[in-house]
C-alpha cells in the first residue's frame, strides 16, 4: 500500500498552482462570468435588503431571509473551496488528500505536463481552473461543485419568487412615474434569473458525471482512456466487418461470373 505523500514532486516546474501564469482565456471567462453572476443577483435583492420599508416583503419574509441566508452561505463555501484548489499546489499533501482512501485510485501519480510533474491521485486537468485536480484538491473541488449547483439553482428559484409571488412588493419598491409597472427592472431580473438556471446546467452535469466516477471507482483520466479504448476497438471492429464483406461480395461476383461462362 502506497502512503500519502509518497511521491516527492519535481522541483523544476512549470505551474505550480492555478494562479501561475499563464491564465486562460476559459479561466478568465470562469472568474468573470460567476463573479458578474453573483454581484447581478445581489444587486436584484438589495432591493428589498437595503429597502426603507419596514416590511419589504409583505408575504413569506422569513422564507426570503432564509434564502438569502443559505445562499451567501453556499457563495462563501464555494468561494473558499475556489480559493484553495486555485492557490494549493495539487503534487502537494494536504488535509482533505489525506481524508481519502490508499487506494489506487488516490494512490497512482501520473506526469500532467502542464505541471511538469508526477501528482498523485490525478483525476484529470481543469482547464476552468487552470490546475490538475487530484488527491489533495478533489475533496474542495467536489465541494465548489456541490455549490455551484444549489447556489445557481437558488438564484433563480429566488429570482422566480421576486417575479410572482414578491412581484407586487417590488413594484412598491422601485416603481416610478416613468416605469410605474417596474418592467424594466422586471426585465433585468428575468434575464439574471434565465442565466441562474443556465450556469446551474453545467455544475448539475459535472456532479453527476464525478458521482458516477466515484460510484465505479474511476478518474476522468482512466474514463478518458477506456472510452478512447473502446472507440479504436469499435473502428476496428467496424473496418474488419466492411473488409469481409468486401472480400464476400468480391467472391460472390466471382462465383457469378464464373458460373454465367
Amino acid at each position: 500500500m502506497v502512503r500519502y505523500g509518497a511521491v516527492d514532486p519535481l522541483t523544476a516546474t512549470v505551474r505550480v498552482n492555478g494562479f501561475s501564469p499563464p491564465m486562460t482565456q476559459n479561466q478568465m471567462l470562469f472568474i468573470v462570468g460567476n463573479t458578474s453572476s453573483f454581484i447581478a443577483f445581489y444587486i436584484v435583492v438589495s432591493i428589498f435588503i437595503f429597502s426603507d420599508s419596514e416590511h419589504p416583503i409583505s408575504e413569506e419574509a422569513h422564507l426570503f431571509k432564509l434564502l438569502i441566508c443559505l445562499h451567501a452561505s453556499l457563495a462563501v463555501i464555494g468561494f473558499l473551496s475556489w480559493i484553495f484548489v486555485e492557490t494549493h499546489d495539487p503534487s502537494l499533501p494536504s488535509c482533505f488528500g489525506a481524508l481519502l482512501p490508499d487506494t489506487g485510485k488516490w494512490t497512482v501519480a501520473r506526469y500532467v505536463s502542464e505541471h511538469r510533474k508526477p501528482i498523485e491521485g490525478l483525476d484529470h486537468f481543469c482547464g476552468w481552473l487552470n490546475v490538475a485536480i487530484a488527491r489533495s484538491n478533489y475533496i474542495p473541488f467536489f465541494i465548489l461543485t456541490i455549490c455551484g449547483v444549489f447556489q445557481y439553482a437558488l438564484q433563480g428559484v429566488i429570482g422566480t419568487m421576486v417575479l410572482t409571488l414578491w412581484h407586487a412588493d417590488l413594484i412598491r419598491e422601485v416603481a416610478s412615474p416613468e416605469d410605474p409597472d417596474a418592467l424594466i427592472i422586471s426585465v433585468l431580473i428575468c434575464i439574471v434569473t434565465l442565466t441562474s438556471f443556465g450556469m446551474a446546467f453545467p455544475y448539475t452535469m459535472l456532479l453527476i458525471f464525478h458521482c458516477t466516477l466515484l460510484s465505479q471507482g474511476e478518474t476522468t483520466y482512466t474514463y478518458v482512456q477506456n472510452a478512447q479504448k473502446a472507440e479504436l476497438k469499435l473502428r476496428r471492429e467496424r473496418t474488419a466487418l466492411a473488409a469481409s464483406t468486401k472480400s464476400q461480395t468480391s467472391s460472390s461476383s466471382s462465383l457469378s461470373s464464373s458460373s454465367s461462362t
